[in-house]
C-alpha cells in the first residue's frame, strides 16, 4: 500500500469509516492483477501440460504471471525473467533468455 493510500484509509478511520486493506488495493488504480500460480504442471499427463502451458502463453500477454515451478524447461520456455530461490533466500534474478540458451549458465545458477 503506498503513502497516499495509507494516509486516506488512516483519515477515514479517524472519521469512522471502515473499509478492508484488501478493499483499498482493490480500488488502487496503480494495481494490475497477477496471476499466482505454485507448480501448475505437476502430476499432469504431458497432453494436459502442453493444453495448459499454450493457455498460459498466451494469458501471459495479458496479465503478469508469478509461477513456482520445478519444470525448468517448461518455466523457462514460458518465463521473461527469473528469480531462483534457495533456501529462502534469492540466489539469482534476471532475464530468463540466458538461462534457456546457455545450458553451463543454467547448471551454475540452477545446479542442475
Amino acid at each position: 500500500m503506498g503513502q497516499q493510500e495509507a494516509r486516506h484509509l488512516e483519515t477515514d478511520k479517524r472519521e469512522g469509516h471502515q473499509h478492508e486493506p484488501d478493499d483499498q488495493l482493490a480500488a488502487s488504480p496503480s494495481r494490475r492483477p497477477v496471476l499466482l500460480l505454485d507448480e501448475p504442471f505437476e502430476g499432469l499427463a504431458p497432453a494436459v501440460s502442453e493444453t495448459i502451458f499454450r493457455a498460459l502463453d498466451r494469458l501471459r500477454r495479458e496479465v503478469p504471471i508469478l509461477i513456482v515451478e520445478h519444470d525448468l524447461d517448461l518455466v523457462l520456455a514460458l518465463a521473461d525473467r527469473v528469480s531462483v530461490l534457495d533456501r529462502g533466500r534469492i540466489t539469482h534474478e534476471g532475464p530468463a533468455a540466458p538461462l534457456r540458451a546457455d545450458r553451463e549458465l543454467r547448471r551454475q545458477v540452477l545446479w542442475v
